[in-house]
């Protein structure tokens, strides 16, 4: 498995925008997954820290 490519660290303010696109549903299907995808990648303190390919295989999409 390869090592993270990019580090994403997101503030608070970040994580609470793409919670919103998340929980409102009102976005188009491609910006949802792109926010859940992001949310998921956050590797900050109160970001779950997913690792790319865990991501990719939840989402049914590629590592890039």
């Amino acid at each position: 498995m390869p090592a993270k490519k990019y580090v994403l660290i997101l503030t608070s303010a970040e994580r609470s925008e793409l919670g919103l696109v998340v929980t409102k549903g009102r976005a188009e299907e491609w910006k949802i997954q792109r926010a859940q995808a992001l949310l998921q990648c956050d590797q900050g303190p109160d970001g779950p820290s997913w690792i790319d390919d865990e991501i990719a295989q939840a989402h049914g999409c590629t590592r890039r």
